[in-house]
Parts: C-alpha cells; sequence; structure tokens
C-alpha cells in the first residue's frame, strides 16, 4: 500500500509527497527496502533536484544489486557530471562502456566523449568515442 500511494504520488506529479514517502519507507523499514526502491529514490530524488540525495540512492541500489547495470552506471556518472565531479564521473562513464563494449549506451558515449575532450592530452581518445557514436547514427 506504501509503494502504491508513492506511485500515485509520482504519477500525479507530486514529487516531493512521493520522495518523502519512500524516503520514509527506508528510514521505517529498511529490511523491505528493496535496490528498485532505491533506484526510483533516486529518480524521485534527481526530478526533486536533490543531487546528492540521488547520486546516495542510486549508489545503495548499485551497491545491493552487484553493480553490473551499465545504464544505472551510467546513470550515477551523470549525477556526478551534473555535480560538477567530473573526475568521478569520468570513471564511471568508463566502467560503464567496459561493461557494455560491444554496444555501448549512446548517451553514456556522449558524456564520456564530452568529458574527455575537455582535456587537450585526451582529445584522442575523445575523438575515438565520438567516432564509435558515428557507427550509431543512421546514415541519411
Amino acid at each position: 500500500e506504501v509503494r502504491a500511494s508513492i506511485a500515485a504520488h509520482s504519477f500525479a506529479g507530486h514529487i516531493q509527497q512521493a520522495l518523502a514517502q519512500i524516503l520514509a519507507l527506508h528510514r521505517l523499514h529498511p529490511s523491505s527496502f528493496t535496490p528498485q526502491d532505491a533506484y526510483k529514490a533516486a529518480l524521485l530524488a534527481k526530478s526533486a533536484g536533490s543531487l546528492d540525495l540521488a547520486k546516495q540512492y542510486l549508489t545503495l541500489h548499485l551497491d545491493e544489486s552487484g553493480w553490473s547495470s551499465a545504464s544505472a552506471i551510467s546513470f550515477l556518472a551523470t549525477l556526478y557530471y551534473e555535480s560538477r565531479q567530473l573526475h568521478i564521473a569520468d570513471k564511471l562513464f568508463r566502467a560503464a562502456v567496459r561493461l557494455r563494449t560491444s554496444a555501448p549506451p549512446v548517451h553514456t558515449l556522449c558524456m564520456l566523449a564530452s568529458l574527455l575532450y575537455r582535456t587537450p592530452a585526451h582529445r584522442p581518445a575523445a575523438l575515438q568515442y565520438y567516432r564509435q557514436l558515428l557507427g550509431h547514427v543512421p546514415a541519411s
């Protein structure tokens, strides 16, 4: 019933109420708090403008689920990027690319290339990622 209320609040656009409820769920019933709840808390925190809280819950999600999701790691990297913690963002984007070497997420490649291109010494690596991105663009 609590999860249904969280979903109802979030669908209705009441992000702060949904976030408050999911944080209360974690605080009052930590043993029933799932990795999916942590991911939802991260999404709600991001939507509410709290990058630090979003990073905390996304890290909890990854800790509980084994750091095997390239998209979740890329999301965490994006949060660090938006927080201007570029060194951490770079390491996380690289980890996400390594997890999905056969088909890295386009967003991850874009962000990693953008980060690398900022430093002249890393521009050759950035160009490599940009070239890889061109393989994802349909020919016109």
